[in-house]
């Protein structure tokens, strides 16, 4: 099931890339995370279709190539548990000009930020090929973002203590 949706995710993006080309559309880099950039990015094997990106301000001429999307998540920084250093460790999806999965330890850390029972049902099989002291790199990081809800920072404090003491991170 969860191959399947592998490749009904890169057909999705196929179709994008393709009517960006069409359009002739150079379209700013779109990293993604949550579940579609962990079977994007080959980290885990599992069923979804649900597509999460973050939102790096978009134009409304991007916006028209986003419906190809169907039903996606765009995702505010303001908003999400991640370290503004994401950029350097994202990685290129092969085939695509301008596509991007975040690395594992930045889709760990902005799973902590929810840390609903499935992330942490991913956290367990993302942390095993994860570099722990960047994890805590990260985690730390995100506590000295300026540019983050309040509210968000707070709950994503509490939940790093159990997410330490879950993962002896």
């Amino acid at each position: 099931m969860s191959l399947k949706n592998k490749k009904i995710l890169y057909e999705i993006l196929k179709d994008f890339e393709d009517f960006a080309k069409m359009r002739g559309i150079n379209y700013p880099p779109i990293y993604f995370l949550g579940g579609s950039g962990a079977i994007l990015g080959n980290y885990l094997d599992r069923a979804t279709l649900d597509i999460d990106f973050l939102d790096m301000d978009y134009s409304s001429k991007i916006g028209k190539l986003f419906k190809l999307f169907d039903e996606y998540d765009m995702l505010d920084l303001y908003l999400t548990t991640i370290s503004l250093s994401f950029r350097t460790r994202a990685e290129k999806l092969k085939g695509f000009s301008n596509i991007f999965v975040l690395s594992r330890e930045d889709l760990i850390v902005s799973k902590i930020g929810r840390y609903s029972k499935k992330d942490i049902e991913d956290i367990a099989l993302l942390i095993v090929d994860s570099d722990r002291q960047l994890i805590n790199a990260l985690i730390n990081e995100v506590n000295e973002r300026r540019n983050i809800s309040s509210i968000v920072l707070e709950e994503f404090r509490k939940k790093v203590i159990q997410f330490k003491d879950d993962f002896n991170v």
